[in-house]
């Protein structure tokens, strides 16, 4: 846990502390006494499942994890890997700062709250709607064009869909929404 709160320079709330130490500690111990098969439960994960499902917490633990073989002179196996990204995936999730996006709809207010309901449930990253244009918004959501907004908040991202999105552009979606969040959250870990 010392050498995640170096890494990530970020300090553990006492919740996250003690949740972690209970499980590393049996993880730990279940690796170094227990012999058998490198699966103990019946999810049948690989580091390729993990890498595809969660690609950007992946990265992260991924450099952490070489860190720590540095740190310690101990090379962590694949089952060991799953188990600690399983452990470590919302404390990183959570160091980031959320992004701020501004959802923006010529349908109606029931299909933004919709739309609204469905990216913060379809997303893996810490989200904010912020309800009208400013300097703070990340992440521009539009069925419209809004060429104003681009020429006003070059920061931001913009990405333009359907009134009603089909499967692909909500793929496409949260592509951008988490390349935006990682590259955010990357940005401030690094300017720290």
């Amino acid at each position: 846990m010392k050498h995640f709160n170096d890494f990530f320079n970020q300090s553990l709330t006492a919740s996250q502390y003690f949740y972690l130490l209970i499980n590393l500690t049996a993880f730990n111990a279940h690796e170094v006494y227990l012999k058998g098969s490198e699966h103990n439960s019946r999810m049948q994960l690989n580091i390729q499942t993990v890498k595809e499902s969660h690609p950007l917490i992946y990265s992260s633990c991924e450099s952490f994890f070489e860190y720590l073989e540095e740190q310690t002179g101990k090379a962590i196996s694949d089952s060991m890997r799953i188990q600690y990204f399983m452990l470590l995936r919302e404390p990183i999730r959570l160091m980031y700062p959320p992004i701020q996006i501004c959802l923006l709809s010529k349908i109606s207010d029931a299909q933004h709250v919709f739309l609204e309901k469905i990216i913060s449930k379809s997303s893996q990253v810490a989200i904010t709607f912020v309800p009208f244009p400013d300097e703070s918004v990340d992440l521009y959501i539009s069925d419209f064009k809004v060429n104003h907004l681009e020429e006003r908040y070059t920061n931001a991202v913009f990405y333009y869909w359907s009134s009603i999105p089909e499967e692909t552009e909500w793929v496409t979606l949260l592509d951008i929404l988490h390349r935006t969040y990682h590259l955010k959250g990357k940005n401030n870990w690094l300017n720290k």
